[in-house]
């Protein structure tokens, strides 16, 4: 499930990283998302205040610059490997890095 709503704490089933990733390549959707025509996904991260991610720490800062950029470079490489024509956008939380 992909949502732009606010985090419910007693919902479980939202989409993980790697069920977009497994979405995409399955088989029987994969030339859908290797076509002519861009797909945007908009990726909104949904972070509980209290992590306070961007809170100005040091560590608090940096570890979620590394979190956000892993993310960012497994989506990239599967792009390229199975020659994908989406875009990213990150959103949410991840807004503005």
């Amino acid at each position: 499930m992909l949502t732009h709503d606010p985090p419910v704490a007693t919902k479980s089933n939202y989409a993980s990283s790697d069920d977009i990733l497994a979405y995409l390549i399955a088989p029987q959707r994969i030339a859908a998302f290797q076509a002519s025509k861009r797909l945007y996904i908009a990726l909104c991260f949904k972070v509980d205040d209290e992590l306070n991610v961007c809170d100005g720490t040091k560590r608090a800062s940096a570890d979620w610059m590394f979190l956000a950029d892993e993310l960012v470079a497994i989506y990239t490489e599967h792009i390229e490997a199975y020659k994908l024509n989406v875009e990213f956008i990150l959103d949410g939380t991840a807004t503005g890095i």
